[in-house]
């Protein structure tokens, strides 16, 4: 790539942006530089209409809370560069030509994030407004394991489901995210809670390492590990994309079965888990919860136990009971002592749907996949961390704001806690539960339909203040007051002062996304 072209044609776009330049002429511009399409597709903000179409079509997120002509003007990327798959990738000339202008680089892998992440300020109205671009990943999905030494190699834009189907296939398994269409890179940046990180700790804790383009070392790939670069291996792994963009991460994955093979041998829809699964209606709360707080400190570490909080269809509210182990089918009598135990509790008090029945691996992974399935959902999120043990006080009042939430759609998840980090990541707060809260609707043009929903969210993180040690990076409100300490609830001390050194020393001239 030439960088003197690259910074001819941003500076070219934000001349566009700021109208002193005919849009065609950018278009122009543009087409001519052939070199630039080899590695990606381009979408501009400011072309004609026609383009600017595409560019919609570009930008458009999961979430559905705004549409890209609701949300302000500062976060419309400039341009769209979407990666082509299969390639060396080398943005030494985006870097550069971002160093020149003053245009910032962000990156994304799927557009998932709650908080619309890639193209938001992270700390709203405060952060001073900067012309972005961004880099588009989604079409990165490679994926290869090597069944022998267990390490997955992977690119950002590959799914859940996809790495699982792929690890599946030698009776392997790494503990991504509950919902399968969610995309690795993103899940992995701010931390990745995933199926089965109770044994095998968080996402993060299993990234061995990356390959990153960074501004200090001029755009080209740099590969991290533990010996190579680790406070950069350290910020990455649960900090976010304030970094750089990850091209790869390179994972540690474990058997699922008892004996994993080094050829294709098995699939999703034949391994089989150990799993309870009940419903319970609300006169039950009380006793279902006094029972996971007692019994889940205890259970064998393979158990991912949670209690989700749903309403049915009449708006009644109720509570799903859910246990699943990640330890290869019938191999631990503790495991099976454990689920038995569920079993005669839920026979005992009244669930009104149970199921002990053992699950398919492919069942299991998209087990979350149903809560997202309505079409055009909107939803505003925060995932609050809790301190272990789990006290009456925070679970009465968990009870109580969810009895308030407006959207049958809604939902909230208690995930099992009480596991050590195999790690040291930006993640932290462990040992503690996390608390996921999921204010989710379809919007109808009713201006006061959206504004309940999102008070509700806001309603509940304000009550259960007294009890939060922090917040998850994962899942975020989208901000629009200001908060110049939000972000940085989602760390603790030591960690945001790490954090703030590797962005310093990596990113000093601040090319990506900032973190604060």
């Amino acid at each position: 790539m030439r960088v003197a072209g690259a910074v001819h044609l941003l500076s070219l776009l934000a001349a566009a942006a700021q109208l002193t330049l005919a849009q065609e002429s950018v278009f122009s511009s543009l087409a001519q530089n052939a070199t630039y399409r080899s590695q990606a597709e381009f979408y501009i903000r400011d072309g004609p209409e026609a383009q600017h179409n595409k560019y919609l079509a570009a930008l458009k997120f999961f979430n559905n809370l705004y549409q890209p002509e609701e949300l302000p003007k500062t976060a419309l990327p400039l341009a769209i560069l979407k990666l082509h798959p299969k390639q060396e990738y080398d943005l030494s000339w985006l870097v550069e030509a971002a160093r020149v202008t003053g245009i910032k680089i962000s990156a994304r892998s799927g557009g998932y994030h709650s908080a619309y992440a890639s193209v938001l300020p992270v700390n709203g109205v405060k952060e001073t407004p900067r012309e972005f671009v961004l880099v588009d990943l989604s079409s990165l999905k490679g994926i290869t394991i090597d069944p022998k030494r267990k390490i997955a190699v992977v690119e950002p834009g590959v799914t859940g489901s996809e790495l699982y189907d792929a690890t599946a296939k030698y009776g392997l398994h790494f503990p991504g995210p509950h919902t399968s269409f969610v995309t690795i890179g993103g899940f992995l940046l701010q931390g990745g809670m995933g199926f089965g990180s109770r044994l095998l700790g968080a996402g993060v804790d299993n990234v061995v390492g990356f390959e990153i383009i960074t501004s200090r070392h001029n755009g080209r790939s740099l590969y991290v590990d533990a010996n190579n670069y680790p406070d950069l291996f350290y910020a990455v792994r649960g900090g976010g994309q304030f970094f750089g963009v990850i091209t790869k991460f390179h994972l540690k994955v474990y058997p699922i079965v008892d004996q994993p093979a080094l050829i294709p041998t098995y699939s999703a829809k034949t391994i089989k888990l150990e799993t309870s699964f009940s419903i319970h209606d609300q006169k039950n709360f009380p006793a279902v919860l006094d029972f996971y707080k007692k019994f889940d400190p205890t259970a064998p570490k393979s158990v991912e136990t949670k209690i989700v909080f749903i309403k049915d269809a009449d708006a009644n509210a109720q509570l799903l009971l859910s246990a699943t182990s990640v330890a290869p089918f019938n191999s631990s009598a503790s495991v099976t002592a454990a689920l038995n135990e569920i079993e005669s509790f839920n026979k005992n008090n009244g669930a009104f749907f149970e199921s002990n029945a053992p699950t398919t691996y492919y069942d299991a992974v998209h087990g979350g996949d149903s809560s997202w399935s309505t079409p055009n959902l909107s939803y505003i999120a925060e995932d609050i961390w809790i301190a272990t043990p789990l006290s009456d006080k925070v679970l009465k009042v968990i009870s109580e704001v969810w009895a308030k939430a407006p959207s049958v759609l809604s939902s909230m998840f208690l995930n099992t806690g009480t596991w050590e980090a195999p790690s040291s990541s930006a993640l932290g707060f462990d040992p503690s539960y996390s608390l996921g809260i999921y204010s989710t609707w379809v919007r109808n043009g009713d201006v006061k339909w959206d504004e309940a929903n999102i008070q509700w969210l806001k309603d509940t993180v304000e009550a259960l203040k007294p009890y939060t040690l922090g917040f998850y990076a994962n899942e975020m409100q989208p901000r629009s007051d200001g908060d110049a300490n939000y972000w940085r609830k989602c760390y603790q001390p030591d960690a945001w002062k790490k954090l703030n050194n590797a962005k310093a020393k990596w990113d000093s001239r601040r090319v990506f996304k900032d973190l604060q």
